[in-house]
């Protein structure tokens, strides 16, 4: 669960209270797991519970109805709990949009999964974004989680700033990702923000919509993470044993 507490002495301070994800991150999972990349079923659930909104103060379809932009989407700031429930976190950098405009033109986020229109603010002073920038980031930490690592990750951050709003939106490497999950990919990743699907759209996209069981996806994730911690402990203990 998760819910939000007001302090006595300070009536307008909220607290967000969220409970102990004992998985780690999505890129711990990515890092975990053979190959570095997610099933395809795996990363359709995770994408989805990204996206949507299912309990209080989680998913960006709920921060977006209530104007707020996460802005620091990324496989570091997805956690899993032990029953594969996936959590958003991290709002340090989370913005309130004006009402009436709807827009943001502060420079902040990280680099590689970062929208073209975010970077383009530490360019021009007149540019502007809006929540889409959090679906362009959702976009790259899909791709993350098929290759474990988002584009441009080889390169120099100020490097990577220079070329997202330059290059063409980046795609998936492999053929053998479904054409589901390609057009999902393009659909997040459109450069021109005021074109691209808003999240209520997306959650109606295919690659989300049409997904497997959840259930049997959650019961194989949650076995991964079982395995993961059960390979940790061995690991602790052989250390432990040369120590002593």
């Amino acid at each position: 669960f998760s819910f939000s507490l007001s302090c006595r002495d300070y009536p307008t301070l909220k607290l967000l209270v969220m409970e102990f994800c004992g998985a780690g991150s999505i890129t711990d999972l990515v890092k975990n797991t053979k190959g570095n990349q997610l099933k395809e079923d795996w990363i359709a659930y995770i994408s989805r519970e990204i996206l949507r909104f299912y309990f209080c103060f989680q998913g960006l379809a709920h921060l977006h109805a209530h104007h707020v932009i996460h802005r620091d989407i990324k496989g570091q700031n997805v956690l899993l709990t032990e029953n594969a429930e996936v959590k958003l976190v991290d709002f340090g950098v989370s913005a309130q949009l004006d009402r009436t405009v709807g827009r943001r033109n502060t420079f902040i986020g990280t680099p590689y999964w970062m929208a073209p229109e975010v970077i383009a603010c530490d360019e021009n002073p007149d540019a502007t974004y809006d929540y889409r920038s959090d679906l362009w980031s959702c976009g790259i930490t899909a791709i993350e989680m098929a290759e474990g690592a988002p584009p441009l990750c080889d390169m120099h951050p100020m490097r990577a700033l220079f070329l997202i709003p330059r290059n063409p939106p980046p795609r998936l490497k492999s053929k053998k990702w479904s054409k589901k999950f390609f057009s999902f990919i393009e659909s997040c990743l459109v450069k021109n923000y005021t074109q691209r699907p808003p999240t209520d759209q997306l959650l109606k996209h295919p690659f989300i919509r049409d997904q497997p069981n959840e259930r049997q996806v959650r019961i194989q994730l949650k076995d991964h993470i079982d395995r993961t911690k059960k390979k940790r402990g061995e690991k602790g203990k052989a250390v432990c044993h040369i120590w002593q």
